[in-house]
């Protein structure tokens, strides 16, 4: 799926709705953003109607960069973190305020894991699952599979930023050729009218030295005979 193509929103979508079935009864896809956050690309749940109340409650508490735990503190530090336990400390230090407390212990999380979208060095999101069956709680193992999903993931998430990337640099490139060739075309039709107004000139020129020419000839043609007779004479 993370491979089938370069639209990695709808990919990751689609592997958080597998992850549901097979690893978790909660997934979520946090990417990076330009304004050096992120935002959530995923959110789903087991019964569909606990995504759709999960989605409003997300839009009226987003998460907080500087949260000690959870997806904010993974994206800071690029190392995974798996949570075997999730007590009320933990929840007190994600809350934002009392009702906001109230609904994450409404949640009913036995056990958790976060792993971080790395490539080539750098975070570019986080994955995280959850478990509500105390029963199902998250070992090494769990963790080693999240990771290399969360590896996966971030080279489909990489590869399709380089390709996007690529693509608007080949559009800049191709804006400038445009650019350079409507210049040249502008120069070439300057350098056109130019040389009209010169070759215009230079036939002006030519007509008026004709012109002075014919007027000069009558003039001369006497001041050379008178010459001649002074000299004779």
């Amino acid at each position: 799926v993370l491979a089938s193509s370069l639209d990695y929103h709808t990919n990751l979508m689609t592997v958080a709705k597998l992850a549901v079935k097979r690893l978790a009864d909660w997934c979520a896809v946090d990417v990076t953003d330009d304004n050096e956050g992120f935002h959530r690309v995923a959110l789903v749940h087991r019964d569909p109607q606990r995504s759709d109340w999960a989605r409003e409650f997300q839009r009226r508490f987003s998460t907080q960069t500087a949260a000690p735990h959870g997806v904010a503190h993974v994206m800071r530090t690029g190392r995974a973190k798996i949570y075997t336990d999730i007590p009320d400390s933990m929840l007190i230090a994600l809350a934002q305020d009392a009702e906001h407390f109230k609904i994450l212990q409404e949640l009913g999380l036995a056990s958790a894991m976060v792993v971080p979208l790395v490539a080539r060095g750098r975070t570019l999101g986080a994955m995280t699952f959850a478990s509500e069956n105390p029963s199902r709680r998250y070992t090494d193992n769990d963790l080693n599979f999240a990771e290399e999903l969360a590896r996966r993931a971030a080279l489909g998430i990489d590869n399709a930023r380089l390709y996007g990337e690529a693509q608007e640099a080949l559009k800049q490139v191709q804006a400038k050729t445009d650019e350079i060739q409507r210049l040249n075309a502008d120069l070439e039709q300057r350098v056109k009218e130019r040389t009209a107004q010169l070759e215009m000139m230079v036939k002006e020129l030519e007509a008026f030295t004709y012109s002075i020419s014919d007027d000069m000839r009558g003039p001369l043609s006497a001041s050379d005979g008178l010459s001649r007779v002074l000299m004779e004479e």
